[in-house]
């Protein structure tokens, strides 16, 4: 037999034991909070095999959702309070109400007419949309608490900084990314030199020294002799130094809305020490991690160059050439041109313009002139063969070259079995367009224009032998004609616009100038990094044998010394950051993790409050938080037919939800009748009986 009952009990002991259920989710949510917020690397797998962090990650799974039904717990004991308090000790509830702990979490419920008009019906309205909006916002936690739980209790695949060392490249910021270009930039100081020492960078053979601008000459023909019809959009290009690689990148416009061709590289001395610093042994100094996942990355700027060319037939007798007119911070359109007038014996003083029908010709209009073109680096003009030893005419290409200094971050990482140097643009200096297919000009002058000297220009294009014995060429041409002799590309008569444009391979033209200008004005610096100590703050792999006399002797693999370097004023400081790819991890970085962490801090917020609040007033209660419990007081509770007529099979009027109901002693407690009911406080059931509060500490449970 069923024993009397405590409804409201005052301990100090009980308030205590109904807190209780707060306190492992509370937990849990705040460890889960500190991890994500603090960031732990938890490895590249979650175990000593790859099966472990399968297995790992399944458990975890079901911990989110453990947690998720510690939480929901949790939420429903405090709704339970709030009914029950409203119940015992307010003015009632409405009938819709009385079961909330039980559906708090069916959201949809609570749109409902009923609990509308229930709520309206209540004398203190104020309180009740209190009590509403707190079991509304309560049912909400509980509906996004399981997904919150499982983004932070789960570890994702993220990027783990190693170290961020400072280096500093050998000259200043002028000596590295110059913005007019002259022979002091072209590879060497000692520029004309033929000693057996000097690189020799405004002479032929200095296609053949990485340190010159004009090394890419040898490279690019390489792949253009191994396949000479092969032309893919938005291709990379390998260039191979001395002891690293980098990758040149082509965004190539679409040729009916964007004819432009850029072509950017990363800055050589910047990847260069870049890749020294790739080997040292700060990266391998926790076992923990697998060095095959590394990356690095350096803010520096990196050249981008883009060009646009027009067809033009050109006779000795011309004296005017169309070049497109760029600008500086917008798209070329195909209408944008500017007429530069030229001596006719820009043709004669070359001497084969008209005289070798079989080779290409290359020229550059002087700077002066180039200047009145627009954003303008160099006015290239390219002509096509004769068609034959009598004519009088050459197809030719007239092309604009912008170049700039790009806000870039130049990245290294594994992959593959060569680890090569990429240059990424700064995003921030790019449209919302993107790169494909768009220009991605920036809309201010965060990109610095870059200007040549005719001096420059033709160290970075030195007319060298061709080297193809079948052509049995008597004349040597530019590096650029020899490329451009060596594809099956050939320039035909002109189209309409801009269907000739994306019919005709220009694009390929276009791509071999960027490519040469970007590769060229990248290697500006390089040289006087060779022989040269390199200082860095931050490694462990310095060293104190560093070159008394930087800069004599042989080109050598520089020094790792520590820095800053004694003359740092002809340095120019650099910060790298290393980093290990796809490790566990966690850590808060995407919108969703701070908006789970915004989840469970509320969760843990109102379950503070509860036990502050049950602690302090001490008046705790378990009562009805089963549906069982429930049943038996409305089974024990006198039946009130004003109300409840024919609702045996349902209630579907909203006027009958909305019938306030309170939980309320009735009977004499001097008699030993006394008990507790279930009543409306509108209905006819109970008039004339005696109804009071239930009492603390006070034991119940007759049923008459």
């Amino acid at each position: 037999m069923e024993e009397k009952k405590r409804i409201i009990d005052s301990s100090f002991r009980y308030a205590v034991k109904r807190s209780l259920i707060h306190i492992l989710p509370i937990f849990i949510s705040i460890l889960l909070v500190t991890l994500k917020w603090k960031g732990v690397h938890l490895g590249q797998e979650l175990g000593n095999e790859t099966w472990h962090t399968t297995y790992t990650l399944a458990a975890l799974q079901i911990a989110a959702k453990v947690q998720e039904l510690l939480v929901s717990s949790s939420l429903a004991t405090i709704v339970f309070h709030i009914l029950r308090d409203q119940l015992l000790n307010r003015d009632g509830l409405p009938l819709v109400l009385v079961s909330a702990g039980f559906t708090f979490t069916k959201l949809r419920q609570w749109c409902t007419r009923s609990i509308f008009r229930g709520t309206k019906s209540l004398s203190a309205l104020l309180i009740r949309l209190v009590i509403l909006a707190c079991i509304f916002s309560m049912g909400l936690v509980n509906l996004v608490i399981g997904p919150a739980s499982a983004v932070l209790i789960l570890p994702r695949l993220s990027e783990l900084p190693i170290w961020a060392p400072t280096f500093w490249l050998n000259g200043t910021s002028d000596d590295l990314w110059p913005t007019n270009l002259t022979l002091s930039h072209v590879g060497d100081l000692n520029t004309t030199a033929n000693s057996p020492g000097s690189s020799g960078c405004t002479l032929p053979r200095g296609v053949a020294n990485s340190l010159c601008v004009s090394s890419a000459y040898q490279k690019l023909k390489y792949v253009v002799d191994s396949a000479p019809d092969m032309f893919h959009h938005e291709w990379t290009f390998i260039s191979r130094e001395t002891n690293f690689e980098r990758q040149l990148s082509l965004v190539e416009g679409d040729g009916s809305q964007y004819p432009e061709t850029w072509v950017y590289s990363p800055h050589v001395a910047t990847g260069y020490i870049q890749d020294q610093l790739w080997w040292d042994n700060t990266w391998f100094q926790n076992p923990k991690y697998d060095y095959s996942g590394r990356t690095s990355t350096v803010e520096t700027k990196s050249p981008a160059a883009r060009t646009t060319c027009l067809w033009q037939n050109i006779t000795l007798n011309t004296t005017e050439l169309e070049f497109p007119a760029l600008s500086e911070f917008s798209v070329y359109e195909y209408d944008s041109r500017a007429t530069v007038k030229v001596s006719p014996s820009l043709w004669t003083d070359d001497n084969e313009t008209f005289v070798e029908p079989r080779v290409v010709r290359t020229l550059w209009i002087p700077q002066t002139d180039a200047q009145n073109i627009g954003s303008v680096t160099a006015g290239i003009i390219v002509m096509e063969h004769l068609q034959n030893s009598n004519a009088t005419a050459r197809s030719s290409l007239v092309c604009s070259v912008d170049a700039r200094w790009v806000n870039t971050n130049t990245n290294q990482a594994d992959g593959g079995s060569d680890i090569a140097i990429t240059a990424q643009i700064d995003s921030e200096a790019q449209p919302s367009g993107g790169l494909s297919g768009y220009s991605f000009l920036p809309t201010s002058n965060s990109w610095s224009k870059i200007t040549a000297t005719d001096d420059w220009i033709q160290a970075l294009l030195p007319t060298v032998p061709y080297l193809e014995p079948k052509l049995q060429l008597s004349q040597p041409a530019s590096t650029l004609a020899n490329i451009l002799m060596s594809s099956n590309h050939n320039l035909i008569g002109n189209t309409t616009w801009p269907d000739g444009y994306i019919k005709r391979p220009y694009i390929f033209w276009e791509f071999v100038i960027s490519t040469l200008f970007a590769d060229g004005i990248a290697r500006i610096g390089y040289a006087q990094q060779f022989n040269a100590n390199v200082y860095v703050k931050g490694s462990d792999n310095t060293t104190t044998l560093c070159k008394p006399n930087p800069g004599s002797g042989e080109p050598a693999p520089p020094a790792i010394c520590p820095g800053p370097p004694p003359n740092e004023v002809s340095y120019t400081s650099m910060s790298m950051q290393g980093s290990f790819q796809s490790v566990y991890a966690w850590r808060a970085s995407a919108t969703t993790d701070y908006l789970s962490i915004a989840v469970v801090l509320t969760y843990v917020c109102i379950a503070l409050s509860h036990i502050a609040w049950t602690l302090i007033r001490r008046r705790s209660s378990g009562a009805w938080e089963r549906l069982e419990d429930l049943l038996a007081l409305a089974h024990s509770s006198q039946p009130d037919p004003s109300v409840l007529q024919n609702t045996c099979a349902g209630i579907s009027l909203a006027k009958t939800m909305s019938q306030t109901v309170r939980i309320v002693a009735t009977g004499y407690a001097a008699e030993g009748d006394e008990q507790v009911q279930m009543v409306f406080t509108d209905g006819d059931a109970g008039q004339g009986a005696v109804f009071s509060g239930v009492g603390v500490d006070e034991r119940y449970g007759k049923v008459k």
